[in-house]
Formats: structure tokens, sequence, C-alpha cells
């Protein structure tokens, strides 16, 4: 499968467990494919041979990103996937990174995303955030003016939808974890005044965000952070592993995304991508930065 985003490793040391945490990695993987082959295959074949294998094989988290009107067909409804993911798999955590919330009511997030957690039995992890291209928001007749506060809006609106007398049937997790899809200081903030979740590995927006949930009254210490790290897969996995700890530093990231490969590459490459990234990235982060010398 010709995958854009790929497979994921768990981040621990010094990082206090979270509620929602695997105990050994987390993997992401976002789904891009070249155009020549007919429609249903595109998706239907990379789901049956790549998604139950690598990801059910040790690692935590099975990701899905949205972006329309792209030529090679990028996934445009990525709650629809991760349902079909849920009902392929047993174990790992499914996310959405992201759900692009503006150009949706806060009502269809919140049932989808219900019904994901219901199929997949509590293994959701909705990641949602504004995005940035004209051509998505122009198809849905949407302005990009107040992307952001709208982005806001929705987080606060599917948390009401999902208590009690909101939407149902209601989701297994009480409540599903919400990520917040922001990737400068000011984004970092709002998701700490949300109180939710950061998605992103960024270390440089931990102080913001951190600044936010303690401006709101939130609790720091169950601050929590992943997102995606500028990495190619390679034969080298002790090196990307330096330069992932280089980049998280000390914030409290949990997961990190990494691209497996590039638009057209066979199926074949890609799951050996996520799989070396499994099995051997993943316990080199697992075991925490190298103590450096001298200390």
């Amino acid at each position: 499968m010709a995958a854009r985003g790929g497979a994921g490793a768990h981040r621990q040391g010094g990082i206090g467990p979270g509620r929602h945490r695997t105990r050994a990695s987390r993997a992401a993987r976002r789904h891009r494919h070249p155009l020549p082959r007919p429609g249903s295959v595109i998706w239907r074949d990379p789901l049956v041979r790549v998604v139950p294998s690598p990801p059910e094989r040790g690692s935590g988290r099975s990701s899905v990103s949205n972006d329309r009107r792209f030529d090679d067909d990028y996934i445009a409804a990525p709650l629809t996937y991760a349902a079909a993911i849920a009902a392929r798999t047993s174990r790992v955590r499914i996310g959405t990174a992201i759900v692009i919330a503006p150009l949706h009511h806060p009502a269809e997030i919140a049932e989808q995303a219900a019904m994901v957690d219901l199929v997949s039995n509590g293994r959701l992890d909705l990641g949602i955030g504004a995005g940035y291209r004209v051509p998505e928001y122009e198809l849905f007749g949407a302005s990009l003016q107040r992307r952001y506060a709208q982005t806001d809006e929705r987080a606060r609106e599917i948390r009401r939808l999902w208590a009690p007398g909101g939407v149902t049937p209601r989701p297994v997790q009480d409540p599903p974890p919400i990520w917040m899809g922001y990737q400068g200081p000011q984004g970092a903030r709002r998701a700490g005044l949300l109180g939710e979740s950061l998605l992103s590995a960024d270390a440089a927006l931990w102080e913001p965000y951190r600044a936010g949930l303690a401006e709101a009254g939130h609790d720091v210490a169950a601050a929590r952070m992943a997102g995606g790290i500028q990495a190619w897969v390679s034969e080298d996995p002790e090196a990307v592993a330096a330069r992932i700890f280089d980049f998280v530093g000390d914030a409290p990231v949990e997961t990190v995304f990494l691209w497996a490969s590039v638009g057209g590459q066979p199926e074949e490459t890609v799951a050996r991508h996520i799989q070396t990234v499994c099995t051997r990235l993943a316990p080199i982060l697992a075991a925490g930065r190298p103590a450096k010398e001298g200390r």
C-alpha cells in the first residue's frame, strides 16, 4: 500500500501513564495511493492486506488523516475508514489526524465518532483540526475566516453531545479523548485552555500548551501530546530515534507518526517500512533517551 504517514512509535522515559496509553508502542498510518487502480480496490485491498498485520503485532495505534481534492485520492472520510479499521482489528487504538471540524456539524462528528468507538469497543482517539486548503472549504461552501474559533467550538460541543442527553448511542469511553490538531503556539495554548490533548510532538509547543492548561485550571500533569515527525523510514533506526528524541525534548509526548512511503510505492514496500518502525524503531523509543556520557 502506498501510504502517506505510516507507522508510529510509542515514546517512554519520563512520561507518566495516560488514561488511554497502550502497554508498549503506538503505531499510526496515513493511507495514500496513486490513481491508476480502480477506485474500490484502492481502498479495499490495502485494508485487507496491511491493516490487520503490523499494527496487531505489537504496535499500538493506527491513524488516518483527511484531505480532499488531491490527485492521489487522499482520504476524504477518516471516520468511515476508521470504522473499517476497527472492524478488522481488536487491540490497536484508532485515531484521526485529523477530521477537519469546521466542515462538519458537531452532531455529525459526535455521532460518527461514537459509532467508531462502539465498533472498536472503546479504542478511538478523535483528532480534529481547522485544515488549511481553500479547495476543501470551497467544496463545502465554507469560509476559512473563523476556522480556528469554529474548531474550538466543535470540541466543546462534541464533549456536550457525548454526555447524557446528547447523541445516542453513546461511546464506550466516557468520554473518548479529543486531540486538537494545532501546530503553532497560539493553537497549543488554545488546546490547553480547552483541556484537550495536543496533536503535535513539537517540544517548542509544550510551554504554551502547559500555560493554557494552567490558565484554565486544568491539571498540567494530565497533559498529553502526540504528532508527526519529519523523518523517513530507513535502515538506521538509531539515527531516526536520536532525531525524534531531540524533537520531542521533555514534552509529554506519547506517540510520534512517521512517513512510511511516498505516493506510488508498492504495497509490499510500505508494509516492510511499517514493520521496520514497529519492530526496530519502537523498542528504541520505548527504552527512552540514552544517558549522555559523563553523567
